[in-house]
């Protein structure tokens, strides 16, 4: 960084040398250099000798661009060179501004206690909003924070276009400085959605709020503020309170332009000349013999809340649609597992003469016949209910039947009792893609009024009307089935195996009764 101190950069015909370093701005190191004759200071912000320029030549278009922005109220860029063969590299010149930043003002003006009297705050927010208006003309700054708001002793100034975009251009992926402070940036941003100036409007919304308040509306939503994650959620699932919360003399002309501003729906949100009329206090309001502030209040937050109802329904709706289909996978995977045990014994005994066929009915995915063997049907009961599988953290997604269909002597229901299983899908994690198939065990001896149970496997579905019932807790399932002795549930993943194992203890039982 001292390295470059002493080297030398002409602007407007005029030689400056780099004097000072500042510190690390949004793209590159920041130096003061001085036209010694008058005394007169420029900042300078150097791009990284080592900086990708090939893959990344928006970014030079956007400094070319950044130099045609001219406002009071922006630092106004007076040169650039984009030549990375130059001795500096590429770099901005720009206006040296050395008041401090409205960062450092606010936590300044905080560890005194008081809030900013109205019409002082008015004129800051006042001039960042003309300051971000005139960006707006030409670029999304992307990056508004109380870091990027300079002070020169008159008036406050917008800088650092470091992650800017040409207005309504894609967003650009975060391969430059990385992404913009986590705690402004709009949802869109954080959706990777087109780039428009509602971006800023949202961002200068929250700036709003602290110039006021001393507080970030959303961080009460935050646990973590290193969090990336809470933060994405704080803005893409939270809405900002209503400011007289906190300040109760702030204007209704005010709170309910800052609940607009951080809507977010890009779309409901004013246009910086709305902002600017609203703030400056140029706005026509037509006197009327009754308030409307409170309904006006009540019915931006409702909007608000319907907004954020419908955009969780939507959602939820897509996660649905993504697990159903997920599941439809799994059956159809499951069932190709219990084929390949059918076909391989089939393939041993030729002479069982065994069928696999799709089911009859809705709910049936698979019947294999043999005549030897009483017909097995493969049904699902439902599909996509999650439930809580106690005590673990898996849930069911999916619940299914296997076992011998009924016959019609009525002597043989011992072997649709003791030689049927549920079949389960569980998912494991809220990131599990694909589910896991597990058989249902009771382990240990045990009998149920008007049923036999045996060979350690229990139709846990049998009489019950509703997947819902489906293990509620083992407790209540212990109760509901009335049984003489405590069991413990267990699964099996080894779907194959215990399919197998079920055939086996069917075919011998079969054998022997008609011995």
């Amino acid at each position: 960084m001292t390295a470059m101190i002493g080297n030398e950069l002409t602007v407007a015909g005029k030689k400056f040398v780099l004097e000072t370093y500042i510190g690390h701005g949004s793209f590159g190191d920041v130096y003061r250099a001085v036209h010694d004759p008058k005394k007169e200071y420029i900042a300078v912000k150097i791009l990284p000798k080592d900086y990708d320029y090939d893959s990344h030549k928006a970014l030079l278009n956007e400094i070319s661009l950044a130099g045609k922005v001219s406002h009071p109220n922006v630092v106004a860029i007076l040169a650039s060179n984009l030549d990375h063969n130059h001795p500096l590299g590429i770099y901005l010149a720009m206006e040296y501004v050395s008041g401090g930043t409205l960062k450092q003002k606010l936590l300044d003006w905080k560890r005194n206690g008081d809030y900013l009297a109205i019409s002082h705050a008015g004129r800051i927010m006042l001039d960042i909003a003309q300051g971000a208006k005139a960006i707006n003309e030409t670029l999304c700054h992307r990056d508004i924070k109380p870091d990027n708001i300079l002070f020169d002793g008159y008036r406050y100034k917008i800088a650092d276009f470091g992650i800017s975009k040409v207005s309504q251009d894609a967003t650009r992926d975060s391969t430059f400085k990385g992404v913009q402070h986590p705690r402004y940036m709009a949802p869109e941003n954080w959706l990777g959605e087109q780039n428009t100036e509602k971006m800023d409007i949202y961002s200068v919304g929250l700036l709003f709020y602290e110039i006021l308040t001393f507080k970030h509306p959303l961080e009460t939503f935050v646990v973590n503020p290193n969090s990336h994650r809470d933060w994405e959620t704080a803005h893409t699932a939270r809405t900002a309170r209503d400011i007289r919360e906190l300040r109760a003399e702030i204007d209704s002309r005010w709170a309910q332009l800052l609940l607009k501003m951080t809507s977010r729906r890009p779309e409901a949100r004013p246009t910086w000349d709305e902002i600017i009329n609203i703030v400056d206090g140029t706005e026509v309001i037509r006197e009327r013999s009754f308030k409307l502030d409170g309904l006006i209040t009540a019915a931006t937050i409702s909007q608000n809340n319907m907004i954020d109802r419908q955009a969780k329904q939507a959602e939820e709706k897509r996660q649905n649609e993504l697990k159903q289909v997920m599941i439809e996978d799994a059956i159809d995977h499951v069932a190709t597992l219990l084929d390949e045990v059918i076909q391989g014994l089939s393939d041993a005994l030729p002479e069982w003469q065994f069928r696999i066929e799709k089911g009859r009915h809705p709910q049936s995915i698979r019947q294999y016949y043999s005549k030897n063997l009483q017909p097995y049907v493969f049904n699902m009961f439902d599909t996509f209910f999650p439930r809580q599988l106690e005590p673990s953290q898996d849930f069911i997604l999916a619940a299914g039947y296997i076992g011998p269909i009924p016959p019609r002597d009525t002597k043989m229901d011992q072997l649709i009792t003791a030689f049927s299983a549920n079949l389960i899908l569980v998912e494991r994690s809220i990131d599990d893609k694909i589910g896991e198939w597990r058989f249902a065990y009771w382990q240990g001896n045990s009998t149920v009024r008007n049923s036999m149970v045996g060979s350690k496997v229990f139709k846990i579905c049998r009489g019950w009307s509703t997947p819902e019932s489906l293990f509620p807790s083992p407790l209540e399932l212990l109760n509901r089935q009335r049984l003489h002795q405590a069991t413990v549930l267990t699964f099996r993943t080894d779907v194959q195996q215990a399919f197998s194992d079920l055939l086996e203890g069917a075919i011998g039982y079969a054998d022997a009764f008609r011995s």
